[in-house]
């Protein structure tokens, strides 16, 4: 990345874990957390690229909500 001159932005930077919903309470129980340069991510039960919301479990339920709450918005 350095030779095209690009950085990674280390306090944006989220951490997600995909998993199935019957591996995600033993996840939730978990503390898990990657170092990248001088922070520590932690992880998000949603983060979001390029306009969509993603969480967990990939069911979409967080990508709905920003979406109806911004049509309501306008």
């Amino acid at each position: 990345m350095l030779k095209n001159k690009l950085l990674i932005n280390d306090e944006r930077t989220e951490l997600l874990l995909l998993s199935t919903k019957r591996a995600q309470a033993t996840l939730e129980s978990m503390e898990i957390s990657i170092r990248v340069g001088e922070s520590c991510i932690e992880k998000s039960s949603s983060v979001g690229n390029l306009g969509m919301q993603a969480d967990a479990s990939m069911t979409m339920e967080q990508q709905v909500a920003v979406t109806v709450k911004g049509a309501y918005f306008h």
